[in-house]
C-alpha cells in the first residue's frame, strides 16, 4: 500500500467508538517510516488547529448569542418602562381631568353660581331704567284767543323732570328697542299790551305739562358708550292756570286744563361708569297741541301750539 504526497494512507478504516470525539487511524502507529511519521504529525497539527477553530467559533457563536439575548432583555426592559410611562402619564391626565368635572359639579351643587356674563352680551334682554332733569327752551308762537291770532307772544319755560324704562331684546340683537316715560313740564305765557283796530291785547297764564310717550329707539349697543336715537308719540296733559288774557272783546280768567295727542322726535348717549350705573344726556323736539274751553257766553277757545327743544341728562341703571 502506498502513501500520499502527505505521508498518510489514502484510506484507513479507523473506528471511533460512540461518544469519542478524538480518534487516529490505526494504521497511524503501524507505519516504520519517517516519512509515515511526519505525515502523520502534520495531519494531527492540522486536525487539532481545525478542532480548536471550530471551538473558538462555537464560543464565539455562545457569546454573540448570550449578548442578543441580553440586548433583547434590556430592549424589552426599556420597552415595558416606556410603556409603564406612557400609561401613567394618560392615567394622570384622566384622572385630572375626571377631578375638574367633580369639583365644578360639586361647586355647581353647593349654589356657587358661575361668574355672570358682561353686560349687553349673552342677556336675553337689556333693561334699562333712568331718571333725567330737563331744561325747556319753548319757541315763541302758536297763541291765538276766540280764533284770532296774538303775533307777539312771550313763551317761557321752566325745568322739567322725568322718568324712563327701555327694553331692548335679543331677536332685534339688542339694536331696536321699546321705551316709555313720563316727564312734566312748566313755562309761562305772556302778551306784551298792543293796541289795534279789534281792541287792545294783552295777558298771562302759567302752563304745566305732564305727558306719558311710547318710543321707538334704536340704539349702538357698546359696553361703555351706546348712541341712540328715537321716535315717539303719546298724550299730553295741558294745564292752564292764573289766566288773565284779554283780547279785544274777549276776556279769560281762571284755570283750565286739556289733554291733547303729542309727538317728539330724539337723541342721546349713554355713558357706562359700570356694567350698570350709567350717565346720559339728550335732546327732544316735543309739540303738542293745546286748546282751552271759556266758560261763559260765546265759548271762547283759547289754542297754544306749544312747541318746545328739551335738553335733558340724568343717571340710570341696567338690569
Amino acid at each position: 500500500m502506498e502513501l500520499n504526497r502527505s505521508g498518510v494512507y489514502p484510506r484507513y478504516r479507523g473506528v471511533a467508538r460512540r461518544g469519542q470525539k478524538n480518534f487516529f487511524p490505526r494504521q497511524l502507529f503501524r507505519c516504520p517510516s519517517s516519512v509515515s511519521m511526519l505525515g502523520s504529525c502534520r495531519w494531527l497539527a492540522s486536525h487539532l488547529s481545525r478542532r480548536s477553530s471550530l471551538q473558538h467559533l462555537s464560543q464565539h457563536d455562545n457569546d454573540r448569542s448570550t449578548e442578543t439575548a441580553s440586548n433583547a432583555v434590556k430592549s424589552r426592559g426599556f420597552a415595558s418602562i416606556h410603556l409603564m410611562d406612557h400609561a401613567i402619564r394618560r392615567w394622570t391626565a384622566v384622572s385630572g381631568l375626571l377631578i375638574g368635572i367633580f369639583a365644578s359639579g360639586t361647586s355647581v351643587a353647593a349654589g356657587q353660581e358661575p361668574a355672570p356674563p358682561p353686560f349687553g352680551r349673552d342677556d336675553k334682554v337689556d333693561l334699562l331704567l333712568s331718571g333725567h332733569v330737563i331744561g325747556v327752551i319753548p319757541q315763541d308762537k302758536g297763541l291765538s284767543v276766540g280764533g284770532s291770532t296774538i303775533p307777539t307772544i312771550d313763551v317761557r319755560g321752566t325745568i322739567g323732570a322725568g322718568m324712563k324704562f327701555d327694553v331692548y331684546p335679543w331677536f332685534t340683537k339688542k339694536l331696536l328697542g321699546a321705551e316709555i316715560e313720563t316727564f312734566g313740564l312748566g313755562g309761562s305765557v305772556r302778551t306784551p299790551r298792543t293796541t289795534s283796530g279789534v281792541g287792545t291785547t294783552q295777558g298771562q297764564a302759567n302752563l304745566i305739562a305732564i305727558s306719558t310717550m311710547y318710543n321707538l329707539m334704536l340704539r349702538y349697543p357698546g359696553e361703555l358708550i351706546q348712541p341712540y336715537i328715537g321716535v315717539g308719540a303719546g298724550s299730553s296733559t295741558g294745564i292752564l292756570y292764573n289766566v288773565n288774557i284779554q283780547s279785544g272783546n274777549s276776556s279769560l280768567s281762571g284755570n283750565s286744563g286739556d289733554w291733547t295727542f303729542a309727538y317728539q322726535f330724539l337723541g342721546g348717549l349713554r355713558v357706562f361708569l359700570t356694567t350698570q350705573f350709567f350717565l346720559f344726556s339728550e335732546y327732544k323736539y316735543y309739540v303738542a297741541k293745546y286748546s282751552w274751553d271759556s266758560d261763559g257766553t260765546g265759548n271762547t277757545k283759547l289754542k297754544l301750539d306749544f312747541q318746545t327743544h328739551l335738553v335733558s341728562g340724568g343717571i340710570g341703571w341696567a338690569f
